[in-house]
């Protein structure tokens, strides 16, 4: 006996994150087939049955997800609240044999089904950015131009997106945890403006403060000891942009006294003069810096 899970043809975002749900989360799925039917359609003719997820089709258990008007698609209703992923989230939530139960993970999973949804009842449109071609530099945008290459299957379509959600749930995780994170945050007054500093290995707080509006961001990572200091980006001088203000920021003169207080660390001095990096990931011969988070912190506050 087989098990197969059930999509339309050339699977778009729903159709794929309902599929990779079942398979990420519930271990007597993920080895299962997946076979694609003209949309709203069932495998082999079978009946539309909004009460059962398993159905049993030549011997087989079969899961239709996103297409048969079934137990885990959504084109019955009109809910612009839920999608064939939604509903496929509920059900995997609600299994004993669940992988789904790491806090984190799961407030990860949910923004990502809130953005499923958005995008399948194309709440886009409504977005203040909606207009911006950032909205075709995503896992759509992505999946959109696959059905466009010649001699692309649609498995193929499907498993080149599971792995990008594979990808992205992990993402999601750093940024809900970076979130947490900020909050913890040492915040301090410089002359550019607010700072924040933060001891932790998850540098997507530096990004997150950044879109926060502080003006610099400070992370030490605790395991490697290595330090980062970011401070509001240059903004591009052929875009515009609105209810945003330029600041004029030069790092170098932290540069200058972090190198004669620690001249062996490794630093590095952004041309932009608005970054200065101790080290990096990128190069596992960067020497840490002796310095201490509150040693940053003043020589910032000194300036």
């Amino acid at each position: 006996m087989a098990k197969i899970i059930v999509t339309h043809m050339a699977p778009d975002l729903d159709a794929v994150t309902s599929v990779w749900l079942l398979k990420k989360y519930l271990p007597s799925w993920r080895d299962a087939k997946v076979q694609f039917v003209p949309a709203g359609q069932k495998l082999g003719g079978l009946d539309a049955n909004e009460d059962t997820v398993i159905e049993k089709y030549s011997g087989d258990e079969v899961i239709h997800v996103d297409t048969g008007m079934g137990a885990l698609d959504h084109h019955q209703f009109q809910d612009e609240t839920k999608c064939a992923a939604s509903i496929v989230y509920d059900y995997v939530r609600s299994q004993p044999d669940t992988l789904l139960r790491d806090e984190l993970e799961i407030k990860a999973v949910n923004h990502i089904i809130d953005l499923v949804i958005d995008e399948d009842h194309f709440q886009q449109v409504f977005h203040n950015d909606s207009a911006s071609y950032l909205r075709e530099f995503t896992l759509v945008g992505i999946l959109d131009g696959m059905k466009l290459q010649e001699g692309i299957s649609d498995t193929q379509i499907l498993q080149k997106g599971m792995e990008s959600l594979d990808a992205l749930i992990l993402s999601f995780q750093s940024r809900v945890q970076a979130e947490d994170e900020l909050k913890d945050g040492k915040v301090f007054s410089t002359k550019w403006g607010d700072a924040i500093a933060l001891e932790t290995v998850n540098d997507t707080v530096m990004k997150l403060a950044q879109i926060k509006g502080y003006s610099v961001a400070v992370r030490l990572d605790p395991a490697s000891h290595l330090l980062r200091i970011k401070a509001w980006p240059r903004m591009r001088k052929d875009k515009q942009y609105e209810n945003v203000q330029e600041k004029d920021i030069d790092l170098t003169p932290v540069y200058t006294i972090v190198k004669e207080r620690d001249p062996y660390a490794s630093w590095f001095l952004h041309a932009s003069k608005r970054m200065l990096l101790n080290g990096s990931a990128k190069n596992p011969q960067s020497i840490p810096t002796k310095l201490e988070m509150d040693d940053i912190i003043d020589i910032l506050k000194s300036l």
